[in-house]
């Protein structure tokens, strides 16, 4: 059973207050806990894991040196989806705005581990981009509907036929 939203931003807050404490420790809580949404996120607009690993690295970078800054935020998940999806977009461009100098995680050995190739962003490539979120919400994270409707400030009903409809796409598409 997942966790209410006031209790998924109870554990990012408790995890930015230990980044503030202690910036290794932290840095690892973090990862461990949001680093397998990141990278799928990331793949799915970079489409090669080097780029989404890069991508992983700068959102982990963000929250590390604006620790101070981010327990303020209201809907965690949603902040590091849009998040994610600029640090991937910025890796498209080749933009660099930060320098990685850190050592803050450990990286691609972990990320391989996580998801397996390209399967599930394989698998949902033909959805939009908000489809590709919900899915992401809710295959990567496991999710329930409602907590979905949450992040994403949606109503159920939305979610749930975004569900279906997307379904239907990828079902379409490889003629299940």
């Amino acid at each position: 059973m997942q966790r209410p939203n006031s209790e998924r931003r109870e554990v990012f807050e408790d995890i930015i207050r230990l980044i503030l404490v202690d910036k290794h420790l932290g840095s690892e809580k973090f990862y461990n806990q949001y680093a397998k949404m990141i990278f799928s996120i990331a793949k799915q607009v970079c489409k090669t894991d080097d780029k989404a690993n890069s991508a992983l690295n700068s959102v982990l970078v963000k929250v590390w040196r604006n620790a101070d800054k981010l327990l303020e935020i209201k809907n965690p998940e949603g902040w590091i989806y849009r998040v994610t999806q600029n640090c991937a977009k910025d890796e498209l461009k080749g933009k660099w705005h930060l320098e990685l100098k850190e050592n803050i995680v450990k990286c691609e050995d972990e990320i391989n581990k996580l998801l397996d190739d390209m399967s599930f962003n394989e698998i949902i490539s033909p959805l939009n981009e908000k489809e590709r979120k919900i899915f992401t919400l809710r295959f990567v994270k496991g999710y329930t509907y409602q907590e979905i409707a949450e992040i994403c400030n949606k109503p159920l009903a939305t979610i749930t036929s975004c569900i279906y409809r997307g379904t239907k796409k990828i079902e379409k598409n490889y003629k299940i």
